[in-house]
């Protein structure tokens, strides 16, 4: 007779069996590419450089490598969930957790910062995070403006959307939606009405939405006006449904004025704000900072259009 006990370890001997099958052989969030998804990469790139015209024509791929303080710096926005280890020197290098630690620091090594100009740009960073994720290793993709006018962010800011939705829109014929937030704004009115006010108008949903009734509400704060500003520029912009969430703090610890998180059909593909103190923060010499992105593993999540492939990609694949 076989005991229970048998049975136990058995079924444990079996199930690691069925994991190393099911294995790749590859770290925890990692696989190889096959034809597909290369050729779904490849369309990516291509046509978010196409879609990248005009002030933001300017294209910028980050390393995959860098130094840990380097995600330190300004905010502490790495936690511990990065791929670390020392080179020969012992110094920390990462695997790049983060893009927007990489548009300060291009920025700061070009010649504009030598005088505070501002400087459009779009880039391609490779993204490492050792998370709970289905894919630990994927693409952004985005546009940044650092040290615009100041009057100028949530023009600037809208900008950057326009290009994020242009290129979006290539990709697939899907709704967009963008939920605007700001958490300091939800702070401001914290402090000033206190928690019940924030339950008058969580959702602001663009065919409902009363700007004039939500700045007598909110109008004491600082944050309200470029907000609402931002909200009808929005809402300008052709096939995109705009809302404010009054409930959500997205991104508060770098955040320092609008933000929004952008969907299609309902999928978060990107996000992007104003992280004017956090550039400041990062490097002195950056006043105010604009910038957006789409993440290709989420991009994976939404129906895409028919393409013909790239003839060099195409030729290399058949």
């Amino acid at each position: 007779m076989i005991s229970e006990e048998y049975y136990g370890v058995k079924k444990l001997e079996d199930m690691n069996a069925d994991k190393k099958k099911k294995s790749n052989g590859l770290p925890k969030g990692f696989e190889y590419q096959e034809k597909d998804g290369v050729m779904e990469n490849y369309t990516n790139l291509e046509i978010f450089i196409k879609s990248s015209s005009g002030s933001y024509a300017r294209l910028v791929e980050f390393p995959p490598v860098s130094f840990l303080e380097q995600f330190k710096r300004g905010a502490n926005i790495t936690g511990d969930k990065v791929y670390d280890f020392e080179d020969k020197k012992g110094r920390t290098l990462v695997l790049t957790p983060d893009s927007q630690a990489h548009t300060f620091n291009y920025y700061i090594h070009s010649s504009h910062s030598h005088n505070s100009r501002n400087l459009k740009f779009s880039w391609i960073c490779p993204i490492f995070r050792y998370r709970h994720i289905p894919l630990r290793y994927y693409y952004q993709y985005g546009y940044t403006s650092i040290n615009h006018k100041k009057s100028e962010n949530i023009n600037e800011l809208v900008s950057l959307v326009h290009q994020l939705v242009k290129y979006i829109q290539n990709l697939t014929d899907g709704q967009i939606s963008i939920h605007i937030v700001n958490p300091t704004l939800v702070k401001e009115v914290r402090v000033v009405h206190g928690d019940t006010a924030l339950t008058m108008n969580t959702d602001a949903v663009s065919n409902t939405f009363n700007s004039e009734e939500f700045l007598s509400t909110y109008g004491m704060c600082s944050q309200a006006a470029d907000t609402v500003l931002f909200f009808k520029l929005l809402s300008q912009l052709s096939d995109i449904q705009a809302h404010i969430s009054m409930s959500a703090m997205y991104c508060q610890e770098i955040l320092s004025g609008p933000g929004f998180i952008i969907h299609v059909n309902g999928e978060k593909v990107g996000d992007g704000g104003i992280y004017d103190k956090y550039g400041y923060a990062y490097d002195g010499c950056i006043r105010t900072v604009a910038s957006v992105c789409v993440a290709s593993r989420l991009l994976k999540n939404v129906d895409r259009k028919k393409f013909i492939p790239l003839t060099w990609v195409g030729s290399l694949l058949t």
